[in-house]
């Protein structure tokens, strides 16, 4: 079966997550993490794309972002990717790819899936006790990379609102269907959100962004 390509869309918040390959850490020393920000700090601003949230964690690099551009997602990628494997190639002494295939992305309907979509990302960073945004949504540290999404706003009227609604959701793990419901957003392509956000996006895209129902199409009537 044909890789379908990727969808991505401009002004909509996307879920992304690149895979290592097995055996490779890509974060075994601090120095590692603080590299790969660096870069997706320059990457990011080069190609004007607000980072809402993200994690580094050993196996898999996790982003939600916002993109300017219908092209502006795969290029800061393409760039962060490329450029993070050659430094930390160059540190171990290793050649080739760090990646298992190509990075999987879901494009988001923000009013639903945005504070879940982050929620993912952070939750997965603190069981794995990796670098993430975390501590700037729970008032911790303020990092420069992060672009707070109206979700996050409309948690509170002050910080100290925001930041302990914030951490009572962090500390509420996603149900099994939301949790699932990424996955399979990130598996397939597919966008998340509601019947009404997903028919309008599939007017302006080359792909199918829904799964297709299982079973023979119903027949025609002659």
């Amino acid at each position: 079966m044909a890789r379908l390509p990727r969808a991505a869309f401009a002004a909509l918040p996307h879920i992304v997550v690149q895979q290592a390959l097995p055996g490779v850490s890509l974060a075994s020393e601090p120095e590692d993490a603080k590299t790969a920000l660096e870069l997706l700090r320059e990457v990011a601003g080069h190609h004007a794309i607000s980072v809402h949230a993200y994690a580094l964690l050993p196996d898999r690099w996790c982003l939600v972002a916002t993109p300017p551009t219908d092209t502006a997602l795969g290029s800061m990628m393409q760039a962060w990717s490329r450029r993070f494997a050659m430094a930390l190639n160059r540190r171990l002494g290793r050649h080739g790819t760090l990646w298992s295939g190509r990075y999987r992305a879901a494009v988001l309907d923000a009013s639903d899936w945005m504070l879940d979509a982050m929620l993912y990302v952070e939750q997965a960073a603190l069981t794995a006790e990796a670098p993430s945004s975390t501590a700037h949504h729970l008032g911790q540290r303020i990092d420069p990379l992060v672009a707070d999404p109206a979700s996050f706003w409309a948690l509170g009227n002050t910080p100290f609102e925001r930041e302990a609604r914030y951490r009572s959701l962090l500390e509420q793990p996603l149900t099994l269907l939301r949790r699932g419901a990424i996955d399979a957003a990130l598996r397939g392509g597919w966008a998340l959100g509601s019947a009404a956000f997903v028919a309008a996006l599939s007017e302006k895209a080359a792909r199918p962004l829904r799964p297709r129902p299982r079973g023979r199409p119903p027949k025609g009537h002659n």
